[in-house]
């Protein structure tokens, strides 16, 4: 057998359409569960639980501490916590 040299696969993107959730997500959050396939349900939480932390703690939530929260992959925690910073939801610690 041949070997391509590729040692990762690459997943297809998840179709949410019919996901419970997916109708509270914008289209960057949707393009963000399909590609990284997370459920828009968990994102959803995810996002919650991230933000009223932050807001517990003065708009300040480290990757650490959400990562302890969400409590699923550490690839796709950093998605989320990542998309929420650049959307200033979040704001990492000096």
């Amino acid at each position: 057998m041949c070997s391509t040299g590729k040692t990762k696969y690459s997943l297809t993107p998840l179709n949410i359409t019919y996901s419970p959730g997916v109708e509270q997500l914008d289209h960057e959050e949707k393009q963000i569960c399909s590609v990284h396939r997370i459920l828009p349900d968990v994102y959803l939480h995810c996002k919650g639980v991230m933000i009223a932390e932050s807001r517990k703690c003065g708009g300040k939530l480290r990757l650490m501490d959400a990562r302890k929260l969400c409590r699923i992959d550490v690839n796709k925690t950093r998605k989320i916590y990542n998309h929420l910073v650049s959307k200033k939801l979040v704001q990492p610690p000096s």
